[in-house]
């Protein structure tokens, strides 16, 4: 890969691995990455981990894609965007360790209900707004 060595940490002291983790159970699979629920050997923090295949982000000419994930999350700093804590990298994988949001994502919701019915839309969407403004306001 051209860009791997942009794909790097992103915060940690030393180098991190796959050894610094206690991997819990499969969360999810998508047709290019794997998610794992994992909890860090030193603190016990529980994170999501997802699972890149080097060779498959190769075929499909994905790397800037992936480098574009990355980066949007490093730099993004809202409510409803997760966390990107660590990445790393091994021979075959690239490895992001992400803020755990139980419940999943919109997607997944949309895939086992089909659909929202209008007012539960309504709902959620009026929701959004209103904590997203919350958000914003400052403290006093």
């Amino acid at each position: 890969m051209e860009k791997q060595n942009q794909i790097q940490a992103s915060k940690p002291s030393k180098k991190m691995s796959l050894d610094d983790f206690l991997l819990l159970s499969v969360i999810g699979k998508g047709s290019y990455a794997k998610v794992v629920l994992i909890k860090k050997k030193d603190n016990g923090k529980i994170f999501a981990l997802k699972i890149l295949k080097k060779k498959y982000i190769e075929k499909r000419k994905q790397e800037e894609h992936v480098l574009t994930e990355r980066n949007v999350l490093v730099s993004a700093e809202h409510t409803f965007i997760i966390k990107l804590h660590y990445t790393f990298m091994n021979e075959k994988k690239l490895f992001f360790v992400l803020e755990y949001c139980p419940g999943g994502e919109l997607f997944n919701l949309l895939q086992k209900r089909r659909q929202f019915t209008e007012e539960q839309y309504i709902n959620r969407f009026i929701y959004l707004i209103f904590v997203s403004e919350l958000s914003f306001m400052p403290l006093k």
